[in-house]
């Protein structure tokens, strides 16, 4: 006995959502705490990321044959991976400490002090000529982290120590292949 046409409609819609989902890159590659880091960021990241290293090798004479070259998309897959997980912390603190529109504020402020313009023009080539992702994935971490900085430095506590301890208290999942989370980095499997 064959299932209705309804089931099987129900059955395609719900493929066609999966494929939209999967190509547009909205499902988790990893969660920090509540929040996932979504496949779309930590490739288009890592593409960067990539396009840097690969900038930078060359200016240094790196060769293929040298066994960190070799291995540079799983190095840059846990750089990327740790970065975004860190940038997750800082917000997240950032929005225990100050309401969204203070940090939203407070982040264009700093964007004022400034040339965007000029950041844009120099990240281009590595980012690809939209502005928005430049200021996204650059700028705005960047600022939250400075913000937050500022914050603790008020408190007389360092940055980097208070990193250290929230990537310890986090509770991070990795769904991605060959990268696990040690309980303070994300590490080769």
């Amino acid at each position: 006995m064959f299932p209705s046409s309804t089931a099987w409609i129900g059955f395609v819609a719900i493929l066609l959502v999966v494929g939209v989902i999967i190509l547009s890159g909205y499902y988790p590659l990893a969660l920090v705490g509540p929040t996932p880091l979504f496949a779309r960021d930590v490739l288009r990241r890592e593409k960067a990321t990539l396009k840097m290293y690969d900038l930078f090798s060359q200016a240094r004479g790196a060769t293929s044959t040298n066994p960190l070259y070799q291995e540079k998309e799983q190095i840059v897959r846990i750089v990327v991976v740790e970065q975004l997980i860190n940038e997750s912390l800082v917000r997240r603190e950032l929005k225990r400490r100050l309401s969204d529109g203070v940090v939203e504020e407070m982040v264009r402020g700093m964007f004022g002090q400034i040339n965007i313009q000029r950041i844009v023009e120099s990240a281009g080539e590595i980012y690809g000529d939209d502005p928005e992702i430049i200021i996204k994935d650059v700028l705005v971490p960047q600022a939250q982290q400075d913000l937050l900085r500022s914050d603790l430095l008020l408190e007389n506590k360092k940055f980097d120590e208070w990193l250290v301890l929230a990537r310890e208290d986090a509770k991070v999942f990795i769904f991605m292949r060959g990268i696990v989370w040690d309980g303070a980095h994300a590490i080769k499997e």
